[in-house]
């Protein structure tokens, strides 16, 4: 009894030390930017930053061809999609839908954007449809 009497303080110190260990998160930045599609402000759509971190991306709406983002600062790839319902239904009964965004900006991104505490805060891009 009194060894583990002894081995609380430890554990307990050892517990307290490990969990204040731990890099607080950075600040996260507000970062907006316009898209265009062939040329023309982008109706609507999402746009989606991935960092290389293993943490889920930031999503935002598109609307108007503008969007505003809360992002921690970092390396992000940026994947932007504009759905569009095909006209057809799947075996669900929900509308099928298809990317009306060529593949280099959404799935096979090569948009970047490098996101800091002192900017740049704005991020434009320009992408094509299929």
């Amino acid at each position: 009894m009194r060894r583990i009497l002894r081995a609380c303080p430890v554990l307990l110190a050892s517990a307290l030390l490990a969990s204040g260990c731990a890099a607080p998160e950075p600040q996260a930045v507000n970062v907006k930017g316009n898209i265009l599609l062939d040329g023309q402000a982008m109706s609507d759509g999402d746009i989606y930053f991935q960092s290389g971190a293993g943490k889920p991306p930031v999503h935002a709406k598109i609307i108007g061809g503008s969007y505003t983002i809360h992002v921690p600062p970092g390396e992000y790839r940026v994947a932007i999609r504009q759905d569009r319902d095909k006209g057809m239904k799947t075996v669900y009964g929900d509308p099928q839908l298809e990317s009306n965004v060529a593949a280099r900006y959404n799935v096979e991104t090569t948009l970047t954007a490098s996101v800091t505490p002192d900017g740049p805060k704005e991020f434009h891009f320009e992408i094509e449809s299929h």
